[in-house]
């Protein structure tokens, strides 16, 4: 029983599917219905054997003539990219197969359910939170939950679907964003056995119980060696604590889970470093609960009282709509991201929290922040180990021909780095100059003398030692410590922001900022946005390399009145066919304000039209009218247009056919006779609208003029100031069924552009 596949794009292309599957297809999702419990969590584990793994150990010293105690660790079998398709396809795994997942099972000695006391049969041991990802860039999406890449369409329903479906259901929501610093160490998860009365101290997938270092002989197998490490610094933090005291924070965490990291651990180094051991904690999760986790003032509360070390929290506002949450996230990514690794770590992770009346509140979601600069240390070292790797198990499968093969495939892997981090880097600004970071990237690679001897010497260097391995690659590197000059290398990756809060530090994280507050940091926003996207145009066009094609763009201000124009054309469509026949009417809707999904259509968030193809110029202008023409677009001049229609194919394509208005005091040369704007894709690339409109004209009409005059005059009326009608048309020898939606046209603005490969 794996569960319900996640279908954000319906993917069942029957005309017969129902408004109630897809609701249902949404529901499972951002609902909590197949939630699993206890007293059924391991038959869901063993149905789904092969991907879910159970580690069992029976507890002798817990056992009894009448029963024996067995602890049950279960975790997903695959691991990382892996893993990561696992939790995009199947949402059970989602909300049942958290971080961490352990239940105390009791039987009798003949097989039975027990009768001792009131000890249940199964029991939760510790939960950890459930799986959260990256926010991306494309997840801070004002207009909708679409975006163009599939997997990632499921992953920002998991991030952001509860935070978008909460302001639909209820337009007087008020959602507040808590951000914190991300802990970057080995997961912690700390909880309490009251039947036992034994402490439960977890790594994120093995859990043993203890009250000290006496019952460590029970936990022979090495598995457990890391998480008896945990145990000796929880036993040592409460040391200082009274029996009373002690016995106060026993029935505080019966039921619950505290969860953190152990940062500072000596042979377990990440990025981020610590000066010393010690645990720190960040959330507590209800064990028997369906919830993400525990309210902040919850956690805070309870760390508070006993004085434990826990993150950061600062307060980001409180937010009444969609879009101006995305605007305060957006301006948050991108500070976060052009961070540097001494200010902000590893990054943040946001809490999305619901504010309800009586001061109550609820986590809904969360997702993680990084910065940029952390990002690219980590792919560096995930290049190199792979580098080692590949290397080594190509050795033991048979000897490279010669030291050229391998010098080669070493410089494969660093191009590809490379490559990688220009692209992540594109568009914002670092700490320090790009070039810097390429240099250690090369010296890196270079300082790999590979061969199958060093294999584990390097993976260590690697895996436990790689802020050691980076800051001697800097120091070695006159070109980076004229570019750091004044920087402590050693210190260089410690994170300045990392201070320690104790319940003398406490702070109000659930202040509500003032409106007028609000309202500049709004302003503020704003401005960070527009300076991000001019930024990112500056960026890309010093990477020019040669031009494809000439076209319009168009501002965000137009984008705006195009995407509306686009929503609204939609909306005419099934308003006008809901009770046809039609198949877009019969694939129901996964959003009541966005009908996107029901058409499997990606709308493309910066569209452009196209005027003139590098190719067919080259067939058709001497060069020099060519360059003449480029120089022009390149000035950026003003175009008026007109959307005057849309044809939709479901599942395939979705463009907005154009009237440009053209002045021929500009001298611009237009190429392209079929204007239009694709405005969203399906099963079809883009450029699949030029063929479309072309077989349309071909087929029901004598020129562009005719399908002006039919978009604008002639298509059916619905009772609706808008026209639709549906026409069969021969595409690529295949029939077509085109929704034709005209009516009303909308004024827009662009500028000439050229676009580059």
């Amino acid at each position: 029983m794996e569960g319900k596949g996640v279908k954000i794009f319906n993917n069942d292309n029957s005309k017969q599917a129902s408004k109630q599957q897809v609701s249902k297809e949404i529901k499972d999702i951002l609902d909590e219905e197949q939630y699993i419990p206890v007293d059924q969590y391991l038959d869901y584990a063993n149905k789904n054997i092969g991907k879910i793994k159970t580690n069992q150990l029976n507890l002798e010293f817990l056992s009894k003539n009448d029963h024996c105690v067995s602890l049950i660790d279960i975790q997903m079998t695959s691991k990382g990219p892996q893993e990561d398709r696992l939790f995009k396809k199947v949402t059970s795994y989602q909300k049942n197969m958290r971080r961490g997942n352990t239940i105390l099972q009791i039987k009798s000695s003949d097989g039975h359910d027990p009768s001792v006391k009131e000890i249940p049969s199964f029991q939760w041991v510790r939960r950890g939170l459930n799986k959260f990802y990256d926010i991306k860039l494309e997840y801070i999406n004002h207009q909708r939950l679409m975006i163009t890449n599939q997997g990632d369409q499921n992953l920002k329903s998991y991030v952001m679907g509860p935070i978008f479906q909460a302001f639909k259901l209820n337009q007087n929501n008020h959602i507040s964003l808590l951000r914190s610093e991300k802990a970057n160490g080995e997961n912690v998860q700390i909880s309490y056995v009251k039947e036992f009365d034994l402490w439960a101290i977890s790594s994120k997938n093995v859990c043993i119980l203890a009250n000290g270092e006496e019952e460590f002989k029970f936990y022979q197998d090495q598995r457990y060696d890391y998480t008896k490490q945990i145990a000796i610094q929880w036993f040592k933090l409460i040391s200082e604590f009274d029996s009373e005291k002690v016995q106060v924070l026993k029935n505080d965490l019966n039921g619950y889970t505290l969860i953190g990291e152990q940062v500072g651990v000596e042979g377990y180094q990440h990025l981020i470093e610590y000066t010393h051991q010690y645990l720190k904690f960040y959330c507590m999760i209800k064990n028997d609960s369906d919830q993400l986790c525990q309210p902040i003032q919850f956690f805070e509360e309870f760390i508070n009282k006993y004085g434990f070390r826990r993150v950061q929290f600062m307060n980001e506002g409180t937010y009444q709509d969609y879009d101006s949450l995305c605007d305060r996230l957006l301006v948050i990514y991108k500070e976060l991201y052009e961070s540097s690794i001494r200010d902000q770590g590893e990054g943040a992770v946001i809490y999305f929290v619901q504010n309800y009346e009586q001061n109550s509140e609820r986590v809904i979601s969360l997702g993680k922040l990084k910065t940029l600069e952390y990002r690219i240390f980590r792919k560096l070292r995930e290049k190199l180990r792979h580098q080692v790797n590949d290397h080594f198990i190509q050795g033991q499968q048979s000897q490279l021909k010669n030291s050229e093969e391998s010098k080669s495939k070493k410089q494969d892997k660093q191009e590809i780095c490379i490559k990688e981090i220009r692209e992540i880097c594109t568009g914002y600004k670092l700490p320090f100059d790009i070039q810097v970071y390429l240099e250690i990237v090369n010296d890196s690679f270079q300082s790999l003398k590979i061969n199958t001897k060093q294999h584990s010497y390097l993976n260590e260097q690697l895996q436990s030692k790689f802020i050691d391995f980076i800051k001697t690659i800097i120091k070695q590197n006159n070109l980076v410590l004229e570019q750091l000059s004044g920087i402590d290398i050693d210190s260089y990756f410690i994170n300045d922001s990392i201070k320690e809060i104790s319940q003398q530090q406490k702070l109000d994280i659930h202040q509500r900022p003032k409106q007028d507050n609000l309202i500049i940091q709004q302003n503020k926003n704003q401005q960070l946005i527009q300076q991000q996207k001019a930024q990112n145009n500056n960026q890309k066009n010093q990477q020019i390399k040669k031009p494809i094609y000439l076209g319009i763009a168009f501002d965000e201000e137009n984008l705006k009145i195009i995407n509306d124009y686009l929503v609204k054309s939609v909306d005419v469509a099934f308003e006008c066919l809901k009770d046809t026949n039609s198949s877009i009417s019969q694939i129901k809707l996964a959003f009541d304000s966005n009908k996107f999904d029901s058409i499997n259509i990606k709308p493309i968030e910066s569209t452009h039209l196209t005027t003139i193809f590098m190719k067919e110029v080259q067939q058709n202008y001497p060069k020099a009218s060519f360059q003449e023409q480029i120089d022009l677009h390149d000035k950026g001049i003003l175009i008026d247009a007109d959307l005057i229609g849309v044809a939709i194919v479901p599942e395939k394509i979705i463009t907005a056919v154009v009237r440009l208005n053209l002045n021929p005091t500009d001298n611009l040369q237009f190429h392209n006779h079929i204007p239009h704007l694709t405005l969203g894709v399906g099963s079809r690339q883009a450029r699949w609208s030029n063929t479309l409109l072309k077989a349309l004209i071909k087929g029901n009409y004598t020129n562009m003029g005719d399908l002006y005059w039919k978009l604008v005059n002639e298509v059916k009326d619905c009772d609706n100031p808008a026209k639709v009608e549906v026409q069969c048309v021969m595409v690529d020898n295949q029939e077509e069924r085109v929704i034709l939606v005209g009516g009303f046209e909308q004024k827009v603005k662009g500028f000439t552009k050229v676009f580059y490969s």
